[in-house]
């Protein structure tokens, strides 16, 4: 006798006042053929978004009528919370209008509660999940650097801000590295492109593994590099420095190549209530080129 395979798992949070309404969708769900839905229900915008800070969920189907938000105010702080579960809102017959305000500001998918049906409503799901899946993707793309996955200019200049903001909030001091990848030229000039792009994808690797995950890492063009990192001990400067010239020379002693993987590190301690990001990438420049200068001579 065939082994039954079993139906793929879907953790779905339901925001609805109405018990009646909530109650019709979790029938309508069970009779999804290849999904088992895992169907949770709250009456508030406010259980929902404290059920969503502590659970992960596939999906979320809100309605726009709540006791304490209605219309765009409840999709557009929903969206806004919880960036990363797609939402589909439930209206009424009239309320179309209003569904497609709640796409503009988020929603992937809108379903209409006076023509509810198994198949509509799987659909709806499904196609917010994939589309919420290629957005998220898309947006993976814009900000990431696709030689080595860092962050790109973009992508750190948006994230940057942000991280200044709460450093600001919480009084935090930051720390802001350049970095620059020694000899890039003389490697295309003598080794072909396709060996300098290996070199910057080794010099990202050892930036990587100096840093921590928390710490923003970009490749802003070319050979250069910039890190932005928070909660950091100020007297770890020279920690820093050394952790970076251990993992270079592991990386040269594991990848033996024909020329010797090099990065200068410009380093510089900032006080975001002062310091803006623009001043903070000057000084740590500044701090770069006087450290190849004295290199060189």
């Amino acid at each position: 006798m065939d082994t039954p395979v079993p139906r793929s798992r879907v953790p779905l949070l339901v925001v609805e006042d109405d018990r009646m309404i909530a109650r019709r969708l979790q029938v309508l769900l069970g009779k999804v053929d290849g999904a088992a839905y895992e169907v949770a229900v709250v009456g508030s915008l406010a259980d929902g978004l404290s059920r969503l800070a502590t659970e992960t969920l596939a999906v979320v189907l809100l309605d726009l009528s709540l006791p304490e938000a209605e219309g765009p105010e409840t999709v557009r702080r929903m969206c806004t919370t919880v960036q990363d579960v797609p939402v589909v809102v439930l209206t009424g017959l009239d309320d179309e209008d209003l569904a497609r305000q709640a796409l503009n500001l988020g929603a992937q998918d809108y379903l209409v509660k006076g023509e509810m049906a198994t198949r509509g409503i799987a659909r709806a799901i499904q196609y917010a999940i994939e589309r919420h899946r290629m957005q998220a993707t898309l947006r993976s793309l814009a900000l990431t650097d696709e030689l080595t996955s860092l962050l790109n200019r973009r992508g750190f200049f948006t994230l940057a801000e942000q991280h200044l903001k709460t450093a600001r909030r919480t009084r935090t001091a930051v720390w802001l590295a350049a970095a620059d990848l020694d000899g890039l030229k003389p490697i295309n000039d003598t080794y072909g492109h396709e060996e300098g792009d290996r070199a910057i994808s080794g010099a990202a690797a050892v930036l990587r593994a100096t840093f921590r995950e928390s710490d923003l890492l970009a490749r802003l063009g070319g050979d250069e590099f910039v890190v932005l990192a928070t909660n950091v001990d100020p007297t770890s400067a020279e920690i820093l420095r050394s952790r970076l010239r251990q993992h270079l020379d592991a990386h040269n002693a594991r990848e033996p190549r024909p020329y010797v993987l090099s990065l200068s590190l410009g380093l510089v301690r900032g006080d975001p209530e002062r310091d803006t990001l623009a001043e903070l990438l000057a000084h740590a420049d500044r701090e770069l080129y006087e450290q190849k200068r004295a290199r060189r001579s």
